[in-house]
């Protein structure tokens, strides 16, 4: 049951972000890594940037999904941690 729910969670932020809804979009992001691995976002990039075409310019979402995972893995033990205590 869980795993459908990150399921829809990761349709919706893919929907939203398609949809130019990029402050729910980023909402959803946060909600996904705390809960998720943002490894499971990169791909995301990836085909958000197929859709818009963007491999012959700037990957945005691409480069922002690595950059995203990047930070992500070096927080996420420092806030869990915190919250934590």
């Amino acid at each position: 049951m869980i795993f459908i729910l990150y399921l829809i969670l990761y349709i919706f932020i893919a929907i939203l972000i398609v949809q130019n809804q990029l402050l729910l979009a980023f909402l959803a992001v946060l909600l996904f890594t705390y809960y998720r691995s943002a490894v499971w976002l990169i791909p995301l990039g990836f085909f958000i940037d197929g859709y818009f075409d963007a491999f012959f310019s700037v990957p945005v979402f691409s480069l922002a999904a690595i950059s995203w995972y990047v930070a992500s893995e070096f927080f996420k033990p420092r806030l869990r941690g915190y919250v934590s205590q």
